[in-house]
């Protein structure tokens, strides 16, 4: 099951004044979420970054 790395609003789009949340970093089982962010610089796309930091644990 896969489930959301982020939380909060972290409008992703339209990259000049994001508005709409539609682009996500999404984990399964065995991947920790470290944290999540959204750069507020775009780089050559209408859409603005999405990093996830995310360790991978044990079975």
């Amino acid at each position: 099951e896969l489930r959301d790395a982020g939380s909060g609003t972290g409008g992703t789009f339209p990259a000049a004044a994001p508005v709409k949340r539609i682009d996500y970093v999404t984990v399964g089982e065995g991947v920790r979420v470290r944290g999540a962010a959204v750069p507020e610089e775009a780089v050559a796309s209408d859409h603005r970054p999405v990093v996830a930091d995310v360790s991978l644990t044990r079975r």
